[in-house]
């Protein structure tokens, strides 16, 4: 992989090690539920968050398709048990190409999106479905700006309002899965607080929005469909 395209990927790879979830004590999925094929909480287990992510995996694409998208472009899932790590094309700032099972990554270059056991089951025993299903929307919404030709950062700046933007693809996403048939009505405070426990601290180096950036960029998103997350980018819309 040469420089620039590892640098590329560097930049809008998120990785939820740097923000550790606080987790809570669950109030069933351990209890032996299985979800049906509707239901997305309280009901899957550890073992079953394989399930989860390739449910929510099938809601993103749903969604992209009405855009232009097509199934066969959207990034592959790759889902990583505990305990487990394997290669990618993109590398972090240390060198290091693992995606493990604390990952929440996209990869542009071999476009395929990371999604680890363990990062997944924490945020779903914390923030329900709607936190981790977001978080597994903001990097398909990296997939829809490399798409879209969204000019890559190349300043801490830049990437901030990259982040942001993606966080405005979850929030249109499950504002378009609230008009329908679900998740719930409780999305909005549990997306919230899972933007809140995976945000940057305000300051100098800091490489994704604060807690405040990241839940207005959802709101935007959310409120105002994908048309409003184009305000990041003017010149580069995601959807016309």
């Amino acid at each position: 992989v040469d420089a620039q395209v590892a640098i590329a990927a560097i930049t809008v790879a998120v990785t939820l090690i740097h923000a550790p979830i606080a987790v809570a004590t669950p109030a069933r999925p351990d209890d032996g539920t299985s979800c049906s094929a509707t239901e997305l909480d309280p009901c899957y287990r550890k073992d079953q968050m394989s399930l989860f992510a390739a449910a929510g995996q099938r809601m993103v694409t749903d969604y992209l398709t009405q855009f232009g998208v097509t199934t066969d472009s959207v990034p592959a899932l790759t889902f990583i048990p505990s305990d487990g790590n394997v290669g990618s094309e993109c590398v972090d700032v240390n060198g290091n190409d693992k995606q493990h099972d604390r990952s929440f990554d996209y990869c542009p270059t071999d476009n395929t999106v990371y999604i680890g056991q363990n990062a997944l089951w924490d945020s779903y025993r914390q923030y329900r479905a709607a936190g981790p299903l977001s978080g597994l929307a903001h990097e398909y919404g990296h997939f829809l700006q490399s798409v879209m030709q969204v000019p890559s950062p190349n300043s801490a700046t830049e990437t901030i309002r990259n982040e942001n933007q993606a966080d405005c693809f979850s929030g249109a996403f499950i504002g378009y899965r609230d008009r329908g048939e679900a998740p719930g009505s409780d999305d909005v405070e549990s997306v919230e607080q899972y933007l809140t426990a995976t945000a940057s601290v305000d300051g100098p180096g800091r490489d994704h929005g604060t807690a405040e950036e990241r839940v207005a960029s959802f709101t935007l998103g959310y409120t105002g469909g994908l048309a409003a997350c184009n305000r990041f980018y003017p010149a580069t819309p995601l959807v016309r």
